[in-house]
Formats: structure tokens, sequence, C-alpha cells
């Protein structure tokens, strides 16, 4: 990562209005690849050697001191090892939240007012701080939360204009929002192990990975609390053994991270998934209990009984009336 511009100067800071950024849009496509280049893009996918088609660039935003109040209640999350993250000076009203799995910050950012450091092993990659803040903050989330690796530019160059939009409220985060380069997953890559998909997604889902998807290269996005909360607290405590456990296997191998579990890499890939309202159903296993049944419906229940009540009573009163 470059190294991290100094706050500038009052007159250099952002604007009183700008334009709310475009979001981009995210969706799933099908996967066509082009008939002669088939086999060698079949080959080098399932040898973790291919580098997903890029469909979205954006320069490169500069740094620029960000003083305002925001106006959503937020909390960004940072999953360091030794990145420079002196630039969270720039935005000294914002809450932080780094897990940092490397030495310690510089003297200057740990003593941000609203920041919170989080010592945490070096396993997991981003996912597991991101599952942990999670579990962490399970009954006190704020609206949003913002996640992303501690270097952003390096995955997400616009990062900084897209904090600057969410904590503006120009930004509406009211489900899932995600930023940076996308990455595609055509079904048949996602079942091979050395994307890490198998390894994790029939644990915590229903269903079969049966999509041609998009994500964000980097897992940089903000997500809405109703969001996260529509996966259960048992979901949760799931996907924190996942990421915590089996290290070595295929994908951490081809990435030449072998002490990272594969299900970092498949969480990567499925965070739109785990972040779709509960669309896509959960495990039965880790899925929330069924709501109670409401008022009315019970009412009714009620009602029904009385009535099959009354009715087996005249029943057996003109049974006992008939001569034997």
């Amino acid at each position: 990562m470059a190294q991290a511009a100094a706050p500038s100067s009052a007159a250099g800071s952002l604007p009183a209005r700008e334009k709310p950024m475009k979001m981009p849009v995210y969706r799933c496509f099908p996967y066509e690849s082009h008939p002669k280049q088939t086999s060698k893009l079949e080959t080098d996918s399932v040898a973790c050697r291919r580098q997903w088609e890029t469909v979205r660039r954006a320069p490169r935003i500069p740094l620029r001191l960000n003083d305002r109040v925001p106006a959503v209640d937020a909390v960004v999350v940072l999953a360091r090892f030794d990145e420079d993250v002196a630039w969270i000076l720039s935005y000294p009203r914002c809450r932080f939240c780094v897990y940092n799995k490397g030495g310690p910050l510089p003297r200057a950012v740990a003593a941000h007012a609203r920041l919170e450091v989080v010592a945490a092993p070096n396993r997991g990659r981003e996912g597991g701080a991101y599952v942990d803040y999670v579990r962490a903050h399970y009954d006190a989330l704020p609206a949003v939360v913002v996640l992303s690796q501690a270097a952003p530019l390096d995955k997400a160059p616009d990062f900084y204009r897209f904090l600057d939009a969410v904590l503006a409220g120009d930004a509406v985060v009211d489900g899932y929002l995600p930023l940076g380069t996308r990455k595609f997953v055509p079904r048949w890559m996602a079942t091979h192990p050395g994307h890490g998909v198998v390894q994790m997604y029939p644990t915590l889902f229903a269903r079969r990975w049966a999509y041609d998807l998009w994500f964000p290269h980097g897992a940089t996005m903000a997500v809405a609390r109703a969001a996260i909360v529509a996966r259960s607290r048992t979901f949760w405590d799931v996907a924190h053994y996942l990421v915590d456990h089996d290290h070595g296997g295929p994908a951490a191998r081809a990435a030449g991270c072998p002490a990272n579990a594969d299900a970092t890499w498949g969480l990567e890939k499925c965070w739109p998934v785990v972040f779709d309202g509960g669309r896509t159903p959960a495990n039965p296993l880790v899925a929330p209990p069924p709501p109670p049944p409401k008022r009315a419906a019970l009412l009714a229940a009620a009602l029904a009984g009385a009535a099959l009540g009354a009715a087996a009573a005249v029943l057996a009163t003109r049974a006992a009336r008939r001569p034997g």
C-alpha cells in the first residue's frame, strides 16, 4: 500500500456537498467463455492461477480530511497484519475497530479517540476478523458496518469516496453494498476444492451452490444491521469454526497460505449470499428458530379447535340417543 497522506488542512477538507456516488449494480450473470479459450480457462481456474475478468475499474481517490460528524451510526471494521493504517486519522469522528494480527499500531494511530483495537491471531484472513466482530457485537451492532482490509486501496481504489458517502448517508445501506473490482465465479468453478466454496457452503446453507456469481475482490463492503442478524448466532459461531480450523487444505495451499483454512477463500466469494437477508435459506442446524405465530393465527387455531370440540360433542350426543 502506498504511504497514506497526512490529513489535509481545513482548506482541503471535504466539500460541503458532493453528488452521491453511483453505486455498482450487483447481479448474477450467465457464464459464457469464448469457445476457443474454454479449455485453457478451465485448466487455469482449476489450478487456481486464473484471475477472473475485471468488469469494474475506478480511479484511486486521494485522501482528504473528513471531520464531519457521521450522519449514520456506523463502525469501520479493519483486518490488519502490518499495513499502514495512518489514513484513519483523516476520519477523527468515525468509529473504527481494528483486528490487529501483526505488530503494534504506531502511537499516533493508537491515540485515535474512536478506535478499538482487538489483538487476534494471524489466521482466518479478513473473513475471520469480520466473523469475530459480528460474534462479539451481535446484540449491539451499529446500523451500518463497513468491512475492509486495512489497506483498502489495493482492491478498492475509490474506497475513501465510498466511505465518505456511507458516513454522510448519501450511499444508502439498506442491505449489502459491495465495493471494488468484481470477479466472477461460474458454478462449475465453485465446485472445485481449490476455491474453498465446497468446504463451507453446504455447512452454512441448505441449498447447493447453483450460481454464476460476481463477488467483490478483497471483500470490501458496507452491511446493514438487518442483513447481519438475518443469520442466527449459531450461523456465525459455525462460520467462526470453519475459518479457524482445517488449515492447509487445497485452497490454502494453492494460495500459498497453508496457515489459513480453506473456508476463508470460500467466504470471500459467498459474502453476497451470507448478506442476502436470508433469501438463501440457511442449513436448518444453523438457522434461526421460526418466529412465534401471530396472535391472530393463535386465535384462529383456538376457535377452530373449539369448533371441532363442539362438533364432536354433538356427534357423541346423537350417537348416545340412538336406540341400541
